[in-house]
């Protein structure tokens, strides 16, 4: 009795995944980064209190800024001095008082973060799948 395997099917697969080098590696993960970013800019604009707009219109998020090992970094950001005291609240004027924050950041990056891995999955099942699937 003899077992016979044709592995033509084996060698065509990783011939395309000798194509997912780490360059298309890093495509994935910067597609993931500004999809991400971009949505927590997005909410947080949503939820930014709107006396004179410039609050809003101060969100930013920068390039990759740090790669460590396997994590890259990219910060989203309020480019108005004063966003920091809105975000997490300031004394008042005569210092006797306490104006609560907004959390206009950190809500968004907690709503964010509960859809990220699914995010993330639909980004890679995408790319790959168009990769494995000429």
């Amino acid at each position: 009795m003899s077992i016979k395997i044709d592995t033509k099917g084996l060698d065509e697969f990783a011939n395309k995944l000798k194509k997912a080098s780490s360059q298309t590696q890093q495509e994935v993960v910067f597609k993931a980064l500004d999809k991400l970013s971009a949505d927590v800019l997005s909410r947080a604009v949503k939820q930014t209190p709107r006396d004179t707009s410039n609050l809003a219109r101060s969100w930013k998020a920068s390039p990759v800024t740090a790669k460590r090992g396997n994590t890259y970094k990219r910060n989203v950001y309020n480019s108005a001095d004063y966003g920091v005291y809105v975000e997490y609240g300031h004394r008042t004027r005569n210092h006797r008082g306490w104006v609560p924050g907004k959390f206009m950041l950190t809500r968004a990056i907690e709503d964010v973060d509960k859809t990220k891995d699914q995010i993330v999955s639909e980004i890679v099942i995408k790319y790959f799948g168009d990769l494995f699937n000429d």
